[in-house]
């Protein structure tokens, strides 16, 4: 039902162009908002949003879904883009509000390519597992369901903090 442009500077894209990129699209949008509140968004898990290479919604791009917060439109989504140029300015669109759509749209393996051996975003806040994004499925395992602990300092979102008993607090990271 909605449409918006996402504009990607080619001078932020340094000295050639970039293939299956997988870029970050984060922060807080009101319109990413559920209908419930105040937003454009039919479903509660945000899965009638998706990302598309044209403004006709004819090609769809991979996009993983990190987080989505239905009440403030806050969201995390990585999203491949084909061709990143850099000498002109790349678009891409989001579209939104479609209450057809009652599946989960993202293909987050299809976000990132064999380069990638794994990708962990270190959101999990309970349990021991440490999910792997790509398709090699590389899941990690904590030594304990509070080591490394959940914080929610993380740059992007959640994040793990990882602790030494001989040097100390050695970081925290999310992805």
């Amino acid at each position: 039902s909605y449409r918006r442009a996402i504009t990607i500077d080619h001078t932020k894209i340094a000295n050639t162009d970039q293939t299956n990129f997988p870029i970050l699209i984060s922060g807080t949008y009101s319109y990413l908002a559920t209908t419930a509140n105040g937003g454009n968004v039919t479903s509660a898990t945000g899965y009638d949003i998706i990302f598309t290479s044209d403004a006709a919604r004819t090609s769809n791009l991979a996009f993983e879904q990190e987080s989505y917060s239905p009440s403030t439109g806050q969201v995390n989504y990585w999203v491949k883009i084909p061709t990143l140029s850099h000498t002109a300015d790349t678009a891409i669109y989001v579209f939104y509000g479609n209450p057809s759509i009652t599946i989960d749209q993202s293909n987050k393996t299809a976000v990132w390519d064999s380069n990638e051996h794994f990708v962990y975003h270190l959101g999990e806040t309970s349990g021991t597992t440490i999910n792997d994004s790509t398709s090699n499925n590389v899941t990690g395992t904590k030594t304990s369901a509070a080591n490394p602990s959940a914080t929610l300092n993380g740059w992007i979102d959640g994040a793990q903090n990882f602790l030494s008993s001989s040097a100390g607090s050695i970081g925290t990271s999310d992805v």
